[in-house]
């Protein structure tokens, strides 16, 4: 904004003119101010970049982004194709450079993304609500948390989502929580009206299968639920399957494994494999140390999974993917990186690789084998229960890949990779 005029006139003690010019300023000023609000809707931080470039310019880039948006609204997208349409776009423009304005339609599409990953999480914690409400009980309990958590969730936004997101998890936590609790309750209740029924005779039987079947060396069965047992009989079953007598030792395993399945995984992969990281979530490199060690003294003295067929899903990118087909071709052993989750679930495999898939070129693979691997079921430990199917396997696992082949059916471009265990 050019002051001059106003400058020259109180310079002169012309009053009056300077008052007029004045007003024409501030007349200015509100011009501008419109003009950078008409395009806040799109672009983020307008009058940071009005610095740089001009109204025109900016509103040429507005009308771009506003042409993509307008074409993918118009195609009925959902927000998880959305959020693949804006990764790719941002993803071209850095690598497409044509206009000066490119940083501020990158900025543009950023700010939309953001927003579409808002709404992702939001439909998901919305879905699993819905998952909840559908649980058919009589519980009071149940119902006072159903509307806490229907509250917490009508009044998450965007804006507000780092201050009350932690509680809307905290109250579908405590939902899902209740729920397992009033099935255990359930399930309890059955098994004792069956024991009453039964003979004394099958109840000995029952009761030698049972004992034989603990002490075998390998698994056969997925272990209980975590969630029908308390943190402190999940250290006993630790010392049961382990072997270990020292309580704080078992106690430790129980929290590697359990940390494992919930944001510690990332750090303790890092850390195995010798990469630099930095922690997402504020650990303590001592304490990612000590649990990337307890989790594999854990596994090597609990059974080992023979039960059947496991899968891994993952999102690579074509290198990662090339180099797999040179190792099928060479014929090299691989390993998973550190210490790896597997299932013996498909369907939560692939949710996996889809979820982690992030842009166009990406690939989605699907490991398997059906041989015995050196693992163990951690469905007792697990922060998700038995909803995974998970088994945790050794960093020390090695496998050859048997074949490759594509999966036309999926969404992404999606590939089966099949193993055998080699250790």
């Amino acid at each position: 904004m050019d002051y001059t005029p106003l400058t020259e006139a109180i310079a002169k003690s012309e009053l009056n003119n300077a008052a007029d010019v004045a007003k024409m300023i501030q007349q200015k000023v509100a011009d501008m101010k419109e003009a950078e609000d008409a395009l806040s809707d799109i672009i983020p931080d307008v009058h940071t970049w009005h610095k740089k470039f001009s109204i025109k310019e900016l509103e040429g880039a507005h009308d771009g982004v506003q042409k993509k948006l307008t074409h993918w609204a118009s195609k009925g997208y959902s927000n998880t194709e959305l959020k693949d349409c804006l990764n790719y776009e941002i993803d071209w423009v850095k690598n497409h450079p044509k206009y000066v304005t490119d940083d501020v339609a990158k900025a543009a599409y950023g700010k939309k993304l953001k927003t579409v990953e808002f709404n992702i999480i939001a439909e998901e914690k919305d879905a699993k609500l819905q998952d909840l409400i559908k649980y058919n009980t009589k519980s009071k309990v149940y119902q006072q948390l159903i509307a806490k958590a229907q509250y917490a969730l009508a009044n998450l936004t965007e804006e507000n989502q780092a201050k009350l997101m932690p509680s809307v998890d905290l109250k579908l936590k405590q939902l899902e929580y209740k729920k397992n609790q009033l099935e255990a309750a359930k399930a309890k209740t059955k098994a004792k009206n069956a024991a009453k029924a039964a003979t004394s005779s099958t109840k000995s039987t029952a009761s030698s299968t049972a004992s034989s079947i603990g002490n075998t060396a390998t698994q056969k069965t997925e272990t209980r639920d975590a969630f029908s047992l308390s943190w402190k009989e999940k250290k006993k079953e630790v010392m049961k399957m382990t072997g270990v007598t020292d309580e704080t030792l078992a106690g430790e395993m129980r929290d590697a494994v359990n940390h494992f399945t919930y944001q510690w995984d990332y750090e303790i992969r890092h850390y195995q494999t010798g990469a630099k990281f930095t922690s997402l979530h504020g650990h303590s490199m001592e304490n990612i140390k000590k649990y990337a060690e307890r989790c594999e003294e854990f596994i090597e003295k609990s059974p080992k999974w023979n039960g059947g067929r496991t899968y891994r899903g993952i999102a690579c990118d074509d290198a990662t993917f090339q180099k797999l087909k040179d190792d099928l071709a060479n014929g090299n052993e691989i390993d998973m990186l550190g210490t790896s989750s597997w299932s013996t679930n498909k369907r939560t495999s692939t949710g996996f690789a889809e979820r982690n898939w992030k842009k166009a070129g990406d690939k989605m693979l699907l490991f398997f084998t059906d041989d015995p691997q050196n693992g163990t079921s951690i469905a007792y430990l697990s922060h998700f229960g038995d909803r995974e199917h998970e088994i945790l396997c050794s960093k020390k696992s090695r496998y050859k890949i048997v074949d490759i082949w594509h999966e036309p059916s999926w969404d992404k471009d999606g590939y089966y990779v099949k193993v055998e265990v080699v250790k």
